[in-house]
């Protein structure tokens, strides 16, 4: 039997410290932080909770030792947060990074699973 499936890799990549504190759901977090300016709306549009939104930039920030999300107090209208440049950067070059890795590991992909032939034809 041969699949129909037309097989990729996919990667998933975590920059770590003593633990992992970047990564796809941080850089979703932040890019969601910078549209609504809100830490609140950007949890709820990443389908996580506010206080694990808050880890993330905490442990973000503890990590690295600058503040990656700037706040500002609530006042009549609420307060808003935003992205540093710090914050904007390390966005910048992770999804840069995450890129050129992709073109990597297609590259091995297709140097060690023959394009995915071998997967295919296994008889």
């Amino acid at each position: 039997m041969q699949s129909q499936c037309h097989f990729r890799p996919e990667l998933s990549i975590q920059i770590c410290g003593s633990k992992p504190f970047l990564g796809a759901e941080s850089v979703a977090l932040f890019k969601q932080i910078n549209a609504f300016s809100s830490v609140r709306k950007a949890c709820e549009k990443c389908g996580i909770s506010y206080s694990k939104g808050w880890s993330i930039i905490h442990e973000c920030e503890e990590t690295l030792g600058y503040s990656v999300v700037k706040r500002c107090q609530g006042g009549k209208d609420g307060g808003k947060s935003y992205l540093t440049e710090h914050g904007e950067k390390i966005i910048e070059l992770y999804e840069r990074f995450l890129h050129e890795m992709d073109e990597v590991c297609v590259q091995k992909y297709n140097e060690i699973f023959h394009n995915g032939e071998w997967l295919k034809n296994a008889e």
